[in-house]
């Protein structure tokens, strides 16, 4: 969270009932486009709504920063993510593979980039 800050971006949580049920980054990129970052909602609480919540309260930080557009990339295997991303209007940009190497190990990420014109 420091770091995302120290850069000029921002963290944002959701609670209910004082836990910490959701959060959401905002990566600042350059003067009009922001990364979200770190998007999770607790899997007790996913399917409610909580995470299109979380995400326009984001939205509404990002516009009144002046950002335009919003980007992400996320796993395909994550559905319900690249769901929730396509109904909160985000569109696919492109899909690439993401490799992450460990040691003489690596795996590979089928990786969707998206984005969203903000208005």
């Amino acid at each position: 969270v420091q770091k995302l800050r120290e850069h000029g971006g921002e963290f944002f949580g959701m609670r209910k009932d004082k836990k910490l049920i959701g959060i959401c980054g905002l990566n600042h990129i350059n003067k009009t486009e922001a990364e979200l970052c770190k998007f999770h909602i607790n899997t007790a609480y996913q399917s409610q709504g909580l995470g299109q919540k979380l995400y326009e309260s984001v939205e509404r930080y990002a516009l009144i920063k002046g950002y335009t557009k919003i980007s992400l990339h996320v796993s395909k295997s994550q559905i319900k993510a690249c769901n929730l991303y396509q109904k909160l209007g985000f569109v696919r940009i492109k899909e690439e593979d993401c490799v992450v190497e460990l040691g003489e190990e690596a795996l590979i990420f089928p990786t969707l980039f998206m984005e969203k014109i903000l208005s």
